[in-house]
């Protein structure tokens, strides 16, 4: 019970698979936490166990879970999205309440879950985007309480790649699972990256940006502390808001400011310029060509056939 109650120095946490069950409180006002990877042998989450975890920003919950308790993620304000398992039946009451920041919920279950007093509490339902399984619409909007949603719409109208969320006809890239680390490759379909997409992606280190892109929405990098570079691929820059990289890097000073200090920006060949006198992007301090990939491949090609020869010279040289 409440094994990490008020650690708000935690950042990220990843369970064992013994898990099975996460107990009132265990993460209750851990106000640092931004990232959570909860295992399929989870099936139970407690009271409290993650309410006012103000930094927590998306959390897809494991499959095998039946039970959400009472406040289970109530207070969590910065969470935007969340997915919630086929096997989850009843939601306890205030489990999400004050969750003002929510966009979106993906619910697998075809059967709308029972949902006790409040779940919803303080929550704008109006406003977000109610994602259920192909078919079940109505059964959402004919229940007594799930009716409070006014944008339901079925997962026909969407399409995932590699558990990235996009509309279906991809041209529209709309969630980035926040648990994904490394490089990610944009496909070249995508000509908008939605409001909130890659949220708190802390992992995420680079990222190309197609030239098919030419609008970035809200708070699109939001929080994405490791980002290093980004490659964008389009000459002439995206449409962006100035909230799309804030807290990008966390360093720097006023709170709030668009942090893109420690990122490395690579550009077409001949439009450094075009970047550094459009809004946002000018506040990239690092903007270069992107490399002539055909020159690095002859330098490799190159190098390995010096190589090559030093060998053989050695080899004939030794007999």
């Amino acid at each position: 019970m409440s094994a990490f109650f008020n650690c708000i120095g935690l950042t990220s946490v990843t369970m064992p698979n013994s898990v099975t069950t996460i107990d009132m409180g265990a993460f209750f006002e851990c106000t640092g936490l931004t990232s959570i990877t909860i295992p399929d042998s989870v099936t139970e989450i407690g009271t409290s166990t993650f309410s006012q975890c103000t930094g927590l920003t998306s959390i897809t919950l494991p499959k095998h879970l039946y039970s959400i308790g009472t406040w289970a993620f109530g207070g969590c304000t910065a969470l935007t999205s969340v997915t919630i398992p086929s096997g989850v039946t009843k939601i306890e009451e205030i489990a999400f309440k004050g969750c003002t920041g929510l966009t979106s919920i993906t619910i697998q279950n075809p059967v709308p879950p029972f949902l006790e007093y409040g779940v919803f509490k303080n929550v704008n339902t109006k406003l977000i985007r109610l994602i259920v399984p192909k078919g079940s619409v109505n059964a959402y909007r004919s229940d007594s309480v799930w009716n409070e949603f006014q944008i339901v719409e079925d997962t026909v109208n969407y399409s995932t790649e590699r558990d990235v969320l996009f509309n279906k006809g991809k041209t529209e890239l709309i969630r980035y699972p926040e648990g994904k680390s490394g490089l990610y490759k944009i496909p070249n379909s995508v000509t908008f990256i939605g409001n909130r997409a890659f949220v708190g992606c802390v992992g995420l280190k680079n990222v190309t940006i197609p030239n098919s892109v030419t609008t970035i929405g809200e708070y699109a990098f939001y929080g994405c502390t490791g980002l290093r570079s980004l490659t964008v691929k389009n000459p002439i820059p995206p449409q962006i808001p100035r909230s799309a990289f804030e807290e990008v890097d966390t360093s720097r000073l006023p709170v709030g400011d668009v942090g893109v200090k420690s990122v490395n920006l690579f550009v077409p060949k001949g439009s450094i310029d075009a970047y550094r006198s459009a809004g946002v992007w000018n506040d990239f301090e690092s903007i270069e060509e992107i490399p002539d990939t055909g020159v690095w491949i002859a330098l490799g090609i190159l190098s390995a056939l010096v190589l090559f020869v030093a060998v053989f010279v050695v080899v004939k040289k030794s007999k």
